[in-house]
């Protein structure tokens, strides 16, 4: 029978084995964790380092896109196609992004008013939250308007004058859906319309264009009867856009900057020549 103190020699022994055993199961444990945590944050630096790479590569992409003008010329246009390219090769970066709206106006002032609007769906399906979102709703009721698919361009456009209102898109798109009351004869509606748009304050370059076209609306039909609305702003000096082919619109979307930041509000864009 063993003695009392031997017995708790062999317990005090046995503690400590079990603590030595359980120290260097932890010790393994902290090993391998640490191995894996390397491992990871090799991949997510990878990865990071990858994409930064990535997004360079398609900025300069897109920016070695824009031709310099020769002397005493307008700067060469860039085809759809050169745009689209970028969005292929560059899917998921900003400057792809910017590149499929591109193509979608190059493809609008080429005059391929179906494939526009099928761009500038897939911009808008892909990219809903985008600071250009109005910009596309814009492409969509201007390319449907050339395609003389009026009364679905007439609801595009008054959808995009209320979801965007005091938008220079929004601004846009009233004029054009006043120009189309103008074709179809309903002279009192794109009478309102001007008047809407004439009141906005500050003036702005679409105002003043309302401003002129009421105006001319008035001396073509002398009986019509405008409403009791604030003076009309005075017309400043004005490019007139002309009327894309097939339809009425004057929308263009040349030159146009297109950056990932916030768009200005009630910027004129270059008249289509």
């Amino acid at each position: 029978m063993a003695e009392p103190e031997e017995e708790e020699k062999e317990q005090d022994i046995d503690v400590w084995v079990q603590l030595q055993a359980w120290a260097e199961t932890r010790r393994k444990q902290i090993g391998m964790g640490a191995g894996i945590a390397l491992v990871v944050g090799f991949i997510l630096y990878t990865n990071s380092y990858m994409q930064a790479a990535k997004h360079a590569e398609a900025e300069a992409a897109l920016f070695g896109l824009e031709k310099p003008a020769a002397r005493g010329q307008a700067p060469a246009s860039v085809k759809a196609s050169e745009y689209l390219t970028v969005v292929d090769k560059f899917a998921g970066t900003p400057a792809a992004e910017r590149a499929l709206l591109l193509a979608a106006g190059a493809l609008y002032e080429e005059n391929k008013y179906p494939e526009a609007e099928k761009r500038f769906s897939q911009f808008l399906a892909e990219f809903p939250a985008s600071t250009h979102a109005a910009r596309a709703r814009l492409g969509i009721a201007a390319s449907k308007d050339a395609q003389n698919k009026y009364a679905e361009a007439i609801a595009a456009y008054e959808a995009l004058g209320t979801s965007a209102a005091g938008s220079s898109e929004a601004n846009q798109a009233k004029l054009a859906v006043a120009l189309l009351y103008e074709r179809d004869g309903k002279a009192d509606q794109a009478l309102r319309v001007y008047d809407e748009l004439n009141r906005q304050n500050p003036p702005t370059v679409w105002s003043r264009e309302a401003s002129l076209r009421r105006e001319e609306l008035l001396q073509r039909n002398p009986t019509l009867v405008p409403a009791a609305t604030a003076a009309p702003n005075a017309p400043g000096p004005l490019v007139r856009p002309a009327h894309a082919p097939g339809g009425t619109n004057i929308i263009t979307f040349t030159n146009q900057p297109v950056t990932n930041a916030a768009p200005a509000t009630n910027t004129a864009p270059s008249a289509k020549k």
